[in-house]
């Protein structure tokens, strides 16, 4: 009788001992990632004229006379990419995460946009104030007759493109220290390391869609070409999380903060008579935020989705730099219709790409 009471009370204890265990104890040293899906891209830039804040324009007629502007946009770039990564925790809570993909643009649309942007200079009395900005005018303060600036944006061209091919990659890797939770179910990390991201994008079947000094007829345009490949590089700080919500369901993230510098190489190519070069620097910085969910069937094995958004801008000025080679018969003009002007700088370049992929786990 005394030995299946005492069967008896073992078993009680062990139920009640695996009750007040955590959901885990100790942090799986080694994880590997594999993950696939959907992301979605869109990125601009614009160039203009090196030009000081008062310079002045009188003349609308000559469009010799006015500062050529180009504004370039790829936008709902669709692309399948696959991601590979891993994450490692040494005995001393040192935490160590890398994580590289490539993935391939399959569809998506371009567009090109030509403006004027021109200040009329004025006197106005009976004013002392003034601002500046887009259809506004700048008060020159120093002035005593209350001398003032307006600035007018005129789009004059409009092209519109496919981007059906290109590629994006990208390599984070970064070093931490991991603290886990009391109760055992959740661990946060502070990390730095250093990320290269890359994109190469084109376009191709260009249709003008208006053109009001007729440089270039209304239509299609068979034989014009436009490539953009950029890399965005350097070091970051970040973190990371893990929360277990259920005994095999984890919720996990990210947040990371970029100082990036900035190049891209550019060309505009138009049958064999135009050829057109450019090449942009800058600094910038960017935010990726990161948030996934995961089920665990077994011990080694976990199936789950995860979301990537990100967000990235350079400063306001850059440097741009273009070399061309043109036996067009419109001559020096054609760089009012193509984005690559000789005498101009960066004014900004703005990127965001958000991601929904399955991902799959080994748990080592």
């Amino acid at each position: 009788m005394r030995l299946p009471l005492f069967a008896l009370l073992m078993s009680l204890g062990t139920i009640a001992l695996e009750a007040s265990v955590p959901f885990y104890t100790e942090p799986v040293p080694f994880n590997f990632h594999l993950d696939a899906g959907f992301r979605e891209d869109n990125l601009k830039f614009r160039v203009g004229p090196r030009t000081t804040k008062f310079e002045e324009v009188r003349h609308l007629d000559s469009h010799r006379a006015h500062k050529t502007h180009s504004k370039v946009k790829w936008r709902n770039l669709k692309i399948a990419q696959i991601e590979g990564s891993f994450d490692y925790t040494t005995h001393n809570d040192y935490y160590i995460r890398a994580n590289a993909d490539y993935g391939r643009v399959l569809d998506g649309f371009g567009r090109v946009t030509n403006f004027f942007a021109r200040r009329h200079h004025h006197f106005d009395e009976g004013s002392d104030y003034g601002s500046f900005g887009d259809d506004s005018s700048y008060n020159d303060s120093g002035s005593g007759s209350g001398s003032s600036y307006s600035r007018e944006r005129r789009e004059y061209s409009e092209q519109t493109s496919r981007s059906e091919n290109g590629y994006v990659a990208d390599l984070v890797g970064g070093v931490g220290w991991k603290v886990v939770g009391l109760d055992g179910r959740s661990w946060i990390a502070g990390l730095g390391g250093y990320s290269y991201h890359r994109q190469s994008y084109e376009m191709t079947h260009f249709e003008q869609k208006f053109d009001l000094i007729d440089l270039v007829n209304v239509g299609k345009i068979p034989g014009l070409k436009g490539t953009y490949v950029t890399c965005w590089t350097g070091p970051w700080l970040g973190v990371d999380y893990l929360s277990k919500i259920e005994y095999d369901v984890t919720l996990y993230g990210s947040l990371e903060w970029h100082f990036a510098k900035f190049r891209a190489d550019g060309r505009w190519t138009y049958t064999e008579a135009y050829n057109g070069h450019f090449r942009q620097n800058s600094q910038g910085y960017g935010a990726v935020a990161r948030m996934g969910l995961d089920w665990t069937p077994c011990d080694n094995w976990a199936f789950g989705i995860c979301g990537d958004y990100q967000i990235w801008s350079t400063k306001n000025k850059g440097r741009n730099r273009a070399t061309v080679v043109n036996n067009l018969p419109m001559g020096d003009e054609i760089d009012l219709t193509f984005p690559v002007v000789e005498r101009a700088s960066l004014r900004r370049v703005r990127w965001n790409s958000y991601s929904i992929n399955g991902l799959v786990t080994y748990r080592f």
